[in-house]
């Protein structure tokens, strides 16, 4: 892959990353589904003292609600909670899609309303997640309800 090759040789020159550098690797592993690479980084970050950011741990959320071990997506936002970051929309609604492209629409209300009653105000993205899954399983009263 040439960018982590590009990354390697960047360490190789003594070259040190900065936390933006290492979240855009953690994203770019995530997107292709290499878990371990993101772990790999994860833990270079934690080794080499940089505190994982929100945009560190959207990344992984993103990498497990495609994945299937999505549970995984929901695990880390409690543990973002527990360490008193306040997640974002983004977190929420990556959480929220992770159950609804699984079938499990309660799971993914139950998220709805504890970012509801937290701070983030849903977004079209949000309703866009629940109404193309109902939608998808022929629901479409449960659809409308979403909106009204």
């Amino acid at each position: 892959m040439e960018t982590e090759r590009a990354f390697l040789e960047l360490r190789q020159q003594a070259f040190s990353p900065d936390i933006t550098t290492l979240n855009a690797m953690v994203s770019i592993y995530g997107r292709r589904q290499m878990v371990s690479k993101a772990n790999e980084i994860l833990d270079f970050m934690k080794r080499g003292g940089f505190t994982p950011s929100l945009a560190t741990y959207n990344s992984l959320m993103h990498m497990y609600s495609r994945s299937a071990n999505f549970d995984r997506s929901e695990e880390i936002l409690r543990e973002i909670l527990a360490k008193g970051i306040k997640p974002d929309i983004i977190s929420y609604n990556t959480v929220i899609y992770a159950y609804c492209r699984n079938g499990r629409m309660r799971d993914a209300s139950r998220v709805l309303s504890e970012m509801t009653e937290s701070g983030p105000t849903p977004d079209i993205i949000t309703y866009n997640t629940f109404i193309a899954s109902y939608a998808a399983d022929s629901m479409f009263i449960e659809a409308i309800d979403v909106v009204s």
